[in-house]
């Protein structure tokens, strides 16, 4: 997915400069109203302005931007759940390559910042005042999920050897994995998908990547994404059986690794957790 920029083209700065001068220009609208309007125009002139000239046939600028911006810790530096993708693997990760993301946002990214970042966050994260700018949480998620999903499902079957050479996918694959379970459980719609990467040995090539995502502390990481994919399971339970029960054979074994990583502290919440593994499992 590749971005082109026209010779000539109006810049997206110049744009949302002119909009935004007019828009404070205006002295009838309440602030809250102001400030919505003001947004909502500048995302209608990005969206127009990056669209025009993009040559990818289905890109959606809205949702790509809208993660970005909860994920990239560019806005939002403590992400979403602890959750934060830098920009380059992001960029990979949606397909966009290692740059693409940061030039995706880089003009509307400066004028945001000239008014601050949270009251453009809390704009668009309401249905209400972003109208049909709005992109919901759960179709982030989806999209995520599934990039994810593909990334893992598409990693050859002999990972350290194949990748041994080739550092910077395995960062966007550790990435995918920490991620993913947030994602799927966050997401709606997406079951289908799920059992296709069952099928297709994702969960086997998910355990192999477990080192891979070495950095990240499992302890504090791995409970939550263990207690994710039970609910996930559980959610599968009842029309895919089989996928839930090939889910629950990985989680009792990383359920046993958790027991022999986590401090005393911790204990009692990962037993919660593991009786839950259980349950499901029955």
């Amino acid at each position: 997915m590749a971005l082109d920029y026209t010779p000539g083209h109006p810049s997206s700065t110049e744009t949302l400069r002119t909009l935004l001068s007019l828009q404070l220009a205006s002295p009838r609208l309440p602030p809250e109203a102001l400030g919505d309007s003001r947004y909502a125009n500048m995302l209608r002139a990005a969206k127009n302005s990056y669209e025009a000239v993009n040559t990818h046939n289905g890109y959606d600028f809205l949702l790509l931007l809208r993660i970005y911006t909860l994920f990239s810790g560019s806005l939002t530096p403590i992400g979403v759940n602890g959750i934060i993708i830098p920009p380059d693997a992001l960029g990979f990760l949606l397909g966009l390559g290692r740059n693409e993301a940061e030039t995706l946002v880089r003009d509307l990214h400066s004028l945001i910042f000239q008014q601050g970042p949270q009251p453009f966050l809390e704009f668009w994260a309401s249905e209400r005042r972003a109208e049909e700018l709005f992109v919901d949480f759960s179709r982030v998620c989806a999209h995520l999920a599934k990039c994810c999903m593909h990334h893992i499902a598409q990693c050859p079957s002999e990972i350290n050897a194949s990748l041994r050479d080739f550092h910077y996918h395995r960062s966007v694959l550790a990435e995918a994995v920490k991620s993913l379970p947030f994602f799927m459980e966050e997401a709606v719609g997406i079951d289908d998908d799920v059992v296709d990467f069952s099928q297709k040995g994702g969960w086997h090539k998910f355990d192999k990547l477990l080192p891979s995502a070495g950095r990240m502390n499992l302890t504090r990481f791995g409970i939550d994404w263990v207690k994710s994919l039970v609910s996930v399971a559980d959610r599968l339970k009842e029309d895919h059986p089989d996928v839930a029960a090939v889910m629950n054979t990985f989680l009792a074994k990383w359920k046993r690794e958790l027991g022999k990583r986590s401090p005393l502290s911790m204990d009692s919440r990962l037993a919660g957790i593991l009786a839950l593994t259980a349950s499901v499992s029955n």
